[in-house]
């Protein structure tokens, strides 16, 4: 089968190549985008609970939010003392709760798997290319 990228030549591609790469791009859209749109909703979910929690920028909820799933649902003690220590300790457990109840108990885990590009698209590719097709051809 012959195709060509956007602003490219025909390249050829084998059988077991159009295979692996139909499979890859099938376990993409039924599992890890799904899987990424859920992370998405809760991460908009746990935001809106936090703000209902405390008055605080969003880039600071977002930290807040990112400190927690890194650490298994919990903001570490560095992390409080060099940007949260302006919350009250009752702030904190509350806005806590509202990470591992809105990510359960792999909130460290979901976190990771689903923010790791190169772990989930990089092993199925044997190469990169990338095209620029912004602009039109000449």
């Amino acid at each position: 089968m012959k195709t060509i990228p956007p602003g490219g030549t025909a390249i050829s591609i084998s059988r077991p190549k159009r295979n692996r790469f139909s499979r890859f791009i099938e376990r993409t859209i039924n599992a890890e985008l799904v899987e990424e749109l859920a992370f998405l909703a809760n991460y908009d979910r746990s935001k809106n609970a936090i703000q209902d929690i405390v008055d605080m920028p969003d880039r600071q909820i977002d930290l807040f939010i990112r400190s927690c799933l890194q650490n298994s649902g919990r903001l570490s003690a560095r992390k409080r003392t060099s940007h949260f220590d302006f919350l009250s300790d009752e702030e904190v457990v509350r806005m806590e709760q509202v990470i591992q109840s809105t990510y359960g108990d792999d909130a460290g885990g979901q976190y990771m798997r689903l923010r790791n590009f190169f772990a989930l698209y990089q092993p199925p590719a044997t190469t990169w290319r990338m095209y620029d097709n912004s602009r039109p051809r000449a």
